[in-house]
């Protein structure tokens, strides 16, 4: 027998590395209830007391009857219920991966730019530095068996295909699949004519492989989605001054109590260090003295770094916190984590299910994260994707009693100097769920 002595490197988390982690995730409510549950269990932990964040931002409503409540439940009931997003849903089947680091990387830079239904909003290529394209189709690959499946798609039609191709079908069925997939406006109304004589089958095969395609997710990171609609505590302000016609950072974390160590269990645990003799009280104040000094660092990093990512979008998108939605300008997490020298998941887990109150309203912190490559206008200025949107829904609102198609929203975008062709402007009357102009 040969022995043979290897050495592997291997990165290990610290506790208080992954506490860190953690915390940067929680939404500011979620974090205020952390730091509570952490001062109940850690007698190290002194935490001075503060207003709540909800009482910190709650605008001045009027006063609702007894018995309809009080008025502070009335507006903590309505607050959002965040759950899991999709990339820290990716992200930890990612790390469960037996697969070399370069790989990782790059699947963890392209689950990091799907957007809300689990597409890339452009190149996936435009997501990975030119030195780790090498490793692209490979992490393509693994990308579309992870859950959900049918993410890393670029339209429903190729998401309908990763999925019809993990069913594991016979040849023939798989290519049916995928070519009603490419072709969904022949199931309009459930008609099974023209799919039986474009595939030459009978109308229950037709009816068999209509059910299949009903049965999949055209959108697949959907159900992972924040409902924006409902009352939130934002992170973040981002408001003109009406005084001064300034534009105004307010950071909510501000508001989270300030947490130190407790001085009296300080003393008692220097005065054990000096004889020794109770071991077991020793190591139990040594413990909770650590995981306070981690939470202590963990909150500093996290209002840190979520104050950095506020004035970096200042500085970005000072258009728009100017002038609204239609002047945001392409911008990607990754190109924010380089500038700010944050690692890209740093930039995900405070930017996902998070939110910025701005003069038009709150939105996603990731709602300014878009796109990398933007569309051009007349003037060679930049417009992303999400402003492009927010055109299109102008467009429309201005021409309701027109039933506009999507070559004439083109055009009406080019009349604007939005260079855009009709098949784009497709995609993204779909992404928004307006109905094409015959449905109309």
């Amino acid at each position: 027998m040969i022995l043979k002595t290897e050495l592997k490197q291997q990165l290990k988390l610290s506790q208080g590395t992954i506490q860190k982690l953690e915390l940067l995730s929680l939404p500011i409510l979620d974090m205020e209830a952390e730091i509570k549950k952490e001062e109940e269990s850690n007698p190290f932990i002194s935490v001075s007391s503060s207003k709540s964040a909800a009482e910190f931002y709650m605008p001045k409503m009027k006063s609702i009857p007894d018995d309809e409540g009080d008025e502070k439940s009335w507006w903590m009931e309505r607050i959002i219920a965040e759950g899991e997003n999709l990339y820290e849903h990716l992200e930890k089947q990612i790390a469960a991966l037996d697969i070399d680091d370069d790989t990782k990387r790059v699947l963890l830079a392209l689950a990091s730019a799907l957007d809300d239904n689990g597409f890339f909003p452009s190149s996936a290529s435009d997501y990975v530095k030119a030195e780790d394209r090498k490793y692209l189709i490979h992490a393509l690959e693994i990308l579309h068996t992870l859950d959900p499946v049918g993410i890393g798609a670029y339209s429903v039609s190729d998401s309908l295909s990763i999925q019809i191709k993990s069913l594991g079908m016979n040849k023939e069925d798989e290519d049916n699949l995928i070519f009603i997939a490419n072709n969904l406006e022949m199931i309009k109304n459930s008609r099974t004519d023209r799919i039986m004589k474009a595939l030459d089958i009978n109308e229950d095969d037709a009816k068999s492989l209509i059910d299949i395609i009903k049965s999949l997710t055209p959108y697949p990171g959907e159900k992972f989605n924040q409902k924006w609609d409902n009352i939130v505590i934002p992170e973040i302000r981002i408001r003109k001054n009406t005084e001064t016609k300034e534009i105004e950072v307010t950071d909510y974390n501000d508001s989270l109590p300030e947490v130190s160590l407790n001085p009296e269990y300080l003393k008692m645990l220097a005065d054990l260090e000096k004889d020794k003799k109770d071991k077991k009280t020793l190591h139990f104040l040594e413990e909770n003295k650590k995981k306070a000094e981690d939470l202590i660092d963990a909150l500093n990093i996290r209002k840190t770094n979520t104050k950095r990512i506020a004035f970096y979008l200042l500085d970005k998108q000072k258009d728009f916190f100017q002038s609204g939605p239609s002047r945001l300008v392409p911008d990607t997490m990754t190109a924010c984590a380089e500038a700010l020298s944050l690692s890209l998941s740093t930039v995900s887990r405070i930017a996902n299910g998070k939110a910025i109150e701005t003069d038009w309203g709150l939105f996603p912190i990731s709602y300014f994260f878009s796109s990398s490559s933007g569309f051009s206008k007349d003037d060679d200025a930049a417009i992303s994707k999400n402003a492009i949107k927010e055109e299109i829904k102008k467009i429309l609102e201005e021409n309701k009693n027109s039933r506009l198609s999507d070559q004439k929203i083109a055009d009406a975008l080019n009349e604007k100097g939005i260079k855009i062709a009709r098949r784009t402007v497709a995609k993204y009357r779909n992404e928004l769920n307006i109905e094409t102009s015959y449905e109309r």
